[in-house]
């Protein structure tokens, strides 16, 4: 019997602590759905007790966590499309595919988040360049568009298809540098919202360089999850990790975290 156990778990894709892992992440999934379906059943006040008194608290963490995390695609395609450093190529298509699937994951809980979900197309409708979320949310919809666009050269290469391939391929320039625009004014504008909240945050936290920390935050946060991202990948699929370059990422982590931190 201890055999045929021995036998049927080698034959498993997967070990059994990759399914534990597994299990454990489709229970919490299945518990943010339920979270979810109570909340737009029931509203925002009864899944994070928010009020129009206080409508923003640590929920608001969950929103926009994931933003600085994923700007570790535009801070690579920044490396090695724009300053031309072709060492850090080989890290660009996962890491792109890591921020995109972010920035849809943060699309998605964003949704969940308004008030009126179902008029979120008013964003596009009506405009308002004075607020500092229309800018936000005006910049999160069109970077993660160029999130896709950037990635869409691995999927159309894959599929043989020459024509696009090459021509998205010759655009590339364009769409890195319309992203790090995109992406710097966005995480910046995270920042400059808490301008307006000087009441609100504590006195040791507020300063008028809140947009700019916030920007070094994100490109520190983004190259840490760069680093995740090309050691786990390459572990998964039998491929050595380049831990020269991942080193380098390291050290440029620090920098930026010394730097916020004088």
């Amino acid at each position: 019997m201890t055999t045929r156990r021995a036998q049927w778990a080698r034959s498993l894709p997967v070990s059994w602590t990759e399914v534990g892992v597994y299990l454990v992440l489709l229970a919490l999934a299945g518990l943010g759905l339920g979270v979810a379906v109570v909340r737009f059943m029931r509203g925002l006040g009864a899944t994070t007790n928010l009020s129009n008194a206080y409508p923003w608290g640590i929920w608001i963490t969950f929103d926009v966590f994931i933003v600085p995390f994923s700007a570790g695609a535009f801070t690579l395609a920044a490396v090695v499309y724009i300053l031309n450093d072709e060492r850090y190529h080989v890290l660009v298509p996962p890491v792109v595919l890591a921020g995109l699937l972010g920035y849809i994951m943060v699309c998605a809980v964003l949704l969940a988040d308004l008030g009126l979900p179902h008029r979120f197309y008013n964003i596009i409708a009506f405009l308002n360049p004075e607020s500092f979320m229309f800018e936000i949310s005006w910049c999160v919809m069109l970077y993660t568009i160029v999130l896709v666009l950037e990635f869409s050269p691995v999927v159309l290469e894959s599929l043989g298809w020459e024509g696009p391939h090459r021509l998205v391929r010759s655009f590339t320039v364009v769409f890195v540098s319309a992203g790090i625009i995109l992406s710097s004014l966005h995480q910046s504008s995270l920042g400059s919202m808490w301008l307006l909240l000087q009441d609100k945050l504590h006195a040791l936290w507020w300063t008028p360089l809140l947009p700019f920390l916030f920007l070094l935050t994100a490109i520190a946060g983004g190259l840490c999850m760069a680093i995740l991202v090309s050691m786990l990948l390459p572990r998964a699929f039998g491929r050595p990790v380049r831990t020269h370059l991942l080193a380098n990422l390291g050290r440029a982590v620090a920098g930026f975290l010394a730097a916020y931190g004088v």
